[in-house]
């Protein structure tokens, strides 16, 4: 009880000048005893957001209890330890402090650790989400707006391709757009059509009759042959 009264989780500079009186000698005796790199944290009360904390002894650093074992009084677990750094808030001798402390804890006593923190986060989430729900269906109402007037212009575009399909379909454009093309291939169709036509005009050639010379001639030849 004596060391409960004047014990102090940090100690200052103004502590340790103040010791009058055998009970904070005592209390700084066993304040320098105390291992300080990491702490041990009791979670029995972790959705209350009550959190325990305090230094571990000579006995736990032997035994590894808050470095290689979960930090968490009633947790044994060797496995997936994490080492998290805790702004721990505690009243001590009716004043309020902070202390920024090493604690490490199992994936299990991690979700304990900040349980309450979590659900603080996800209640404003939700009610972040509950504010800003009808401006959504304001802005999917105007959406679907932007959607109708984009349909109106779509429609306009179906009209504009309809209007050139349907010139493509009259005779008097098909006649213009391809009456080049024609004219090209008559040009070049003439020149190449021509001797023909005047083969056709000309007939066939008459055929020379041979004279009595020439037929004695191809008569003697055959008989030598």
């Amino acid at each position: 009880d004596t060391v409960r009264d004047t014990y102090r989780f940090l100690r200052s500079s103004e502590d340790d000048q103040n010791l009058e009186g055998w009970e904070k000698k005592l209390a700084k005796k066993y304040y320098d005893k105390l291992f300080k790199e990491y702490c041990l944290a009791d979670l029995s009360r972790y959705k209350e957001g009550a959190i325990g904390m305090r230094w571990r002894v000579s006995a736990e650093v032997v035994k590894g209890k808050g470095q290689f074992i979960c930090g968490n009084k009633r947790c044994d677990n060797r496995l997936s330890l994490a080492s998290y750094e805790v702004n721990f808030a505690y009243k001590e001798a009716g004043e309020h402090k902070n202390a920024l402390v090493k604690l490490r804890v199992c994936p299990d006593c991690a979700y304990k650790l900040n349980y309450k923190r979590e659900k603080k986060l996800k209640r404003a989430q939700q009610r972040d989400d509950r504010d800003a729900g009808p401006s959504k269906r304001h802005r999917s109402d105007g959406a679907g707006t932007a959607d109708k007037g984009g349909s109106g212009s779509g429609d306009e575009g179906r009209h504009g391709r309809s209007s050139r399909s349907a010139r493509k379909d009259d005779p008097s454009h098909t006649e213009r757009d391809s009456g080049g093309s024609h004219a090209e291939e008559d040009v070049t169709g003439g020149d190449h059509d021509a001797p023909a036509n005047e083969d056709i005009w000309r007939g066939q050639p008459k055929e020379v009759e041979p004279t009595k010379d020439e037929e004695y001639e191809q008569f003697f030849m055959d008989m030598f042959l």
